[in-house]
């Protein structure tokens, strides 16, 4: 059973552990601590030969950090690790995949990969927090949606499909003054919703607070309760965010959205089905969409 942690916490937790912890077992954890972005790769036997202890050393000190397996705070390491990389640090240490797998081996270890941040993401949900969300996105005046650089994509998938269910729907483009203004309407009958992971861009978090400031309710998707979203909005909902190569995996937030998306809809069922009834005809009226032979 896959089990969710804010694995942000790991390296903060081994600190506080340090004075608790057998001599040898300390050589582990400052190891660890100095060598965080190399330790992430190393099996239990390799490390315990780095740090000059026995395995079962490296294994006893995972047990007493809350680990049943070293694969288990192996994976929260690595985690923690990504999240700080720049999308060149993380480039640089993919490097060249050809050189230790193949195409399709890419593309399974890939999607594996996506299946399980999924799964990690569905056990991080509160139904409670989650109803408080649903509520929020349904019945505010206006809700305003900001996601910037890689997350600027979903952002737009968001606010694009959510605005086919319900009115006053904004977009915050950041490259665009017009829409990005708008936020400066919000008020307490408002939502902003704010998309945010590793490394967090700067003007999602300032915008997110120029909106808190002016009475609007928040809601913060991101990777975990230490993200800076998190820190600031009502509420949150944490996507498991595997960064396995340079670009980020949106597979489990993606997934989160949708599923929102159709809980906010089922809200107001009615409503909901006549504004996008509304919507259809229009785009009907203009034959938006492509049919052979017309």
């Amino acid at each position: 059973m896959i089990r969710w942690r804010p694995c942000s916490m790991i390296l903060e937790r081994i600190q506080k552990e340090l004075n608790k912890l057998s001599s040898r077992q300390r050589m582990v954890a400052q190891y660890v601590l100095q060598n965080a972005e190399s330790v992430d790769s190393l099996t239990a036997a390799q490390l315990a030969e780095a740090c000059s202890v026995s395995e079962a050393t490296v294994i006893r000190f995972a047990n007493h950090m809350g680990y049943s397996r070293y694969s288990d705070m192996k994976r929260d390491l690595q985690d923690a690790v990504r999240g700080t990389l720049s999308q060149m640090d993380r480039f640089r240490r993919t490097g060249d995949l050809k050189t230790y797998s193949s195409m399709m081996q890419t593309v399974i270890r890939s999607m594996r990969s996506d299946i399980q941040s999924i799964e990690r993401t569905l056990l991080s949900i509160h139904e409670q927090e989650l109803s408080c969300i649903i509520e929020q996105i349904a019945t505010s005046r206006r809700v305003y949606v900001i996601g910037t650089h890689s997350e600027y994509g979903i952002a737009c998938y968001f606010a694009s499909t959510l605005g086919w269910i319900r009115d006053q729907v904004y977009l915050l483009d950041a490259t665009h003054a017009p829409s990005f203004d708008m936020a400066a309407d919000a008020g307490p009958e408002d939502v902003i919703l704010a998309m945010s992971f590793p490394p967090y861009p700067a003007v999602t978090v300032r915008t997110l607070d120029a909106v808190i400031r002016r009475g609007a309710h928040s809601v913060a998707i991101t990777d975990s309760p230490l993200s800076p979203l998190a820190k600031r909005a009502q509420h949150s909902l944490y996507a498991h965010d595997e960064k396995l190569f340079f670009a980020d995996n949106s597979a489990p937030t993606v997934s989160l959205l949708s599923v929102l998306l159709a809980l906010v809809s089922n809200y107001d069922f009615k409503g909901s089905s006549a504004y996008l009834r509304n919507r259809q005809k229009y785009w009907e009226e203009i034959k938006f969409y492509h049919q052979e032979g017309s």
